[in-house]
């Protein structure tokens, strides 16, 4: 398998370390950046392992080509004032370069730069309580799989649950067509016609006081009854009326 993992949720600044699971030694990869909020200049060189420092906030998308073909990571980076020291995936080093090599140099693939919308951001300070939190449920509501995200404050944030905003990805792995998810401020819907075999879902609650550790729930279509009663978990814990279900 040589797609590089789960989407990471990271912070301007942070490192992100890119690199095929389980590589062909004798084999040769090369990596390109497929989208990058507009304002970005990170490069990425030709190296099998690559470092990303994204520079803007936004949603990266990379890609890593090889002998069993493109895979796409996608990366969400938050202003570098939530950084947490470690993203998903990430090094969690702050201050480097994007590229390889001692000098992280790198050249864009293609002529042409593609860009992505920067999301939420803002450049406010931080407030005064630790990060917050969310969980994440899964069940069936008539023809679609609705997974819903439960952030909640640090209890001593002087923010409250209403002030929290989510925010979803999905499994680049997973095989779903993205024009049939449907997704408001804390739920994400497929319908069951569209729905995988496996589907992973990812979700951070983002405040003043950061962005949340994620969470993480699998879905599919041979399991719609596990996902009525609460979905499949990813991180080894249960889902809600699954107490013994741990995912894989």
């Amino acid at each position: 398998m040589e797609h590089p993992g789960p989407p990471r949720f990271v912070a301007t600044g942070d490192s992100v370390e890119l690199a095929p699971r389980d590589p062909d030694p004798d084999a040769t990869y090369t990596w390109s950046i497929v989208t990058a909020p507009e304002e970005s200049t990170v490069t990425l060189g030709s190296d099998p392992v690559e470092h990303l420092v994204p520079d803007e906030p936004g949603t990266y998308v990379v890609r890593v080509s090889g002998p069993g073909g493109d895979h796409d990571l996608t990366i969400r980076a938050f202003p570098g004032r939530m950084a947490t020291g470690s993203g998903v995936g990430g090094s969690g080093a702050s201050g480097g370069q994007s590229g390889s090599g001692p000098g992280r140099s790198g050249q864009w693939s293609g002529s042409a730069r593609p860009t992505s919308g920067a999301g939420s951001g803002g450049t406010a300070e931080r407030g005064g309580g630790g990060r917050p939190r969310v969980t994440l449920s899964a069940a069936v509501e008539g023809d679609e799989v609705v997974v819903t995200a439960t952030p909640e404050p640090d209890p001593e944030s002087d923010e409250n649950a209403a002030d929290l905003d989510v925010e979803f990805l999905l499994d680049d792995r997973d095989d779903v067509d993205r024009a049939a998810v449907r997704e408001t401020d804390r739920e994400l819907a497929v319908p069951l016609a569209a729905l995988p075999d496996r589907l992973r879902v990812y979700a951070v609650a983002v405040g003043e006081d950061g962005y949340s550790v994620p969470d993480a729930i699998e879905v599919g279509a041979a399991e719609t009854d596990v996902a009525a009663d609460g979905g499949r978990r990813t991180d080894g814990r249960p889902g809600a009326g699954d107490a013994t279900d741990g995912g894989s």
